[in-house]
């Protein structure tokens, strides 16, 4: 075989998926099938509530932006947090900054499965679920990132946690941050 037909293992391979699925398959791949997060439940806990009037006054796919920008940063702080973790740090120390990771991972994964909560719930069509993925530009990078630390974090230290795939959130609780500028 010859070195053109070779595959590189860090190479994605893409997939052509056809308009009309399109939606569909993007709710899928935000669907958490042991979870039911769902679309108030992550409003109630993103958008505060003197900010509410404005908030719906913004069209599907804006809202669905918003809330995928926000999933974005909580995967941002979770890498972060687990990067910071050194090797030798002390149990209890690594433990503290594991959990904050942790909680950061399970507010990210609720509030992608919310959106598609939002699309089987009708609140969103698949134009409006497509445009919105696009302007994020959901890249799958810092997700891969994350979950590969935290397998790190954990074998490292001897933590327990629950693999990515499996029930993240308990209940129906967020642990958003307290401030406004850090919601929407």
């Amino acid at each position: 075989m010859s070195d053109t037909h070779q595959t590189d293992p860090e190479r994605s391979v893409g997939l052509s998926i056809p308009a009309e699925y399109a939606g569909e398959f993007v709710a899928e791949v935000f669907e958490d099938a042991e979870r039911s997060t769902d679309w108030p439940g992550v409003v109630d806990a993103f958008v505060p509530p003197n900010q509410r009037e404005k908030w719906e006054q913004l069209d599907p796919t804006a809202q669905v932006c918003q809330v995928l920008e926000r999933a974005r940063s909580y995967d941002q702080s979770a890498v972060e947090t687990l990067e910071g973790i050194d090797a030798d740090a002390e149990r209890e120390t690594a433990r503290a900054a594991f959990d904050e990771a942790l909680r950061c991972r399970r507010n990210a994964d609720g509030f992608r499965n919310a959106v598609a909560d939002a699309y089987a719930s009708g609140r969103i069509d698949d134009d409006g679920l497509v445009a919105a993925v696009e302007r994020t530009g959901f890249e799958t990078d810092a997700i891969a990132r994350r979950e590969e630390l935290v397998e790190l974090i954990a074998e490292k230290h001897g933590f327990e946690f629950r693999p990515y795939g499996g029930t993240l959130l308990d209940g129906d609780r967020f642990q958003t941050d307290s401030s406004d500028s850090a919601t929407w």
